[in-house]
């Protein structure tokens, strides 16, 4: 499990975590780095299809 330092801990909360309507936070820093990645890699798949067209 990762732990971030206080410091970015607000920065993560602050500028990238995921919130519901409430405006509450609903993941972790770790649920978040498997959402990015898992979006990073839809991307490439994408592009990769559509220079093989």
């Amino acid at each position: 499990m990762m732990k971030l330092s206080d410091s970015g801990q607000r920065v993560f909360d602050a500028r990238y975590a995921e919130r519901n309507e409430k405006g509450e936070i609903i993941e972790s820093f770790e649920q978040a780095v498997s959402r990015l990645a898992r979006t990073a890699a839809s991307a490439e798949k994408k592009k990769k299809k559509r220079k093989s067209e």
